[in-house]
């Protein structure tokens, strides 16, 4: 015999939960901490309580990810420093770090209520992600450059795309890991230092530290810079399409 709908979905949601403690560590007692918080965390959606989370959790790693790149990269300036940061903590990244820590199981759990179309996607996007070792700062670029290159590409028609109006299939997940960071956060009372510790493992790896000597720092820069100068192309190339499209565009009746 099936239990009710709501029961079933509060067991759901409890196993869920008992997950994610797990991916977190043992130091951590959300149930104690935050019971109605916990549960709200474990899935995607887009009520108040999970959104706020969400709020914190970004703001939260927007200014982690920088101090901790200023202190790695003293020899990056404002531009490049700002380049990595994007890279870290855009939505394809956090959707893999999600994958990473939670595994590949629960990363389509978190998402269960997203849209058939964009399921089907994260799915597919799930599926591909390496879990068994830490990226390097250069990897990450290496990656976020051609993921870059295959948005670009004409997706089919029945597959859903990043575009630049943030029509993103990752972004679920991204709002997901999002979400838990904000969790983690308030369950510690805003200790800003024990929250970075929590979730500092998932940014820069242990195991990706002997990447991140000098000779990797300067190729990071020199990739830094190569994407760079590909995004002004791109930008020069769309701003002549618009000036053509002005010129070319029949003046308003008088």
């Amino acid at each position: 015999r099936q239990p009710p709908p709501d029961k079933q979905l509060q067991q759901q949601l409890q196993e869920q939960a008992a997950a994610l403690c797990c991916g977190l560590g043992s130091e951590l007692d959300l149930h104690a901490a935050c019971p109605a918080l916990l549960l709200e965390a474990c899935r995607w959606n887009e009520r108040d309580t999970f959104q706020r989370l969400e709020f914190e959790g970004d703001a939260f790693l927007q200014a982690a990810v920088s101090l901790e790149l200023v202190a790695r990269y003293p020899e990056c300036d404002e531009g490049e420093l700002t380049h990595l940061r994007s890279c870290l903590v855009k939505n394809l990244h956090l959707s893999r770090l999600l994958t990473r820590r939670f595994g590949a199981a629960l990363a389509r759990e978190f998402v269960r209520d997203a849209s058939e179309a964009h399921r089907r996607a994260i799915e597919s996007f799930v599926a591909g992600v390496d879990t068994t070792s830490g990226l390097s700062m250069l990897e990450v670029l290496t990656l976020t450059r051609e993921a870059a290159a295959a948005d670009a590409a004409p997706p089919p028609a029945s597959a859903p795309r990043h575009d630049r109006r943030g029509h993103d299939y990752r972004k679920p997940l991204g709002d997901q890991y999002e979400a838990i960071v904000g969790l983690v956060l308030t369950a510690l009372h805003g200790d800003v230092d024990r929250t970075w510790a929590v979730f500092r493992r998932d940014f820069f790896p242990p195991e990706a530290e002997a990447a991140d000597a000098a000779e990797a720092r300067e190729e990071v820069r020199r990739e830094v810079r190569r994407q760079q100068q590909q995004q002004r192309e791109q930008a020069a190339k769309a701003e002549v399409c618009l000036q053509r499209l002005f010129f070319l565009s029949p003046a308003p009746a008088p």
